[in-house]
């Protein structure tokens, strides 16, 4: 870049010219060796698994509190099958969760920087693994249950 009122050469950009020390009008092009400082967009798919992790919370405490009530009203038999309804509803979800922040990740690393969520990305995986873990759980006790009750 050439400085207008002398037209001396600048090596590097500036506001002033470093020569005459007239005000340049327009701040100075960056130079193609200077990366951009534009910030990384957020992975869709990592916000969607911190989303689903938070509804399969919130499903998980209104089912609790459900069965907590149910359970008193109802006999034990509905009570187990309420369980392994809720059981299958949340294990569901919570598959989904997990399916959705590990393509985030994948989608992460292979950005190479260009994307942000790593850990929107990483809370949806747990909250997805620990209650898939409790559901499968739940449904167990809720089978071993069921066939006490039978036998």
């Amino acid at each position: 870049m050439r400085c207008p009122s002398c037209g001396k050469e600048m090596v590097s950009p500036g506001r002033f010219c470093p020569d005459c020390g007239t005000r340049l009008s327009s701040p100075a092009p960056l130079s193609q060796n200077q990366p951009s400082q534009i910030s990384p967009k957020t992975s869709g798919l990592a916000i969607a698994s911190l989303v689903m992790g938070v509804i399969i919370i919130l499903g998980y405490i209104f089912f609790r509190v459900f069965l907590w009530l149910g359970f008193r009203v109802a006999g034990m038999y509905q009570w187990g099958l309420l369980t392994m309804l809720g059981s299958v509803f949340l294990g569901f979800f919570s598959v989904l969760g997990l399916i959705l922040g590990i393509l985030a990740l994948v989608q992460i690393n292979q950005s190479q920087g260009k994307i942000a969520g790593r850990g929107m990305a990483i809370i949806g995986i747990g909250i997805g693994g620990l209650i898939l873990i409790l559901s499968v759980y739940a449904f167990s006790l809720c089978i071993f249950r069921l066939i006490e009750l039978i036998i």
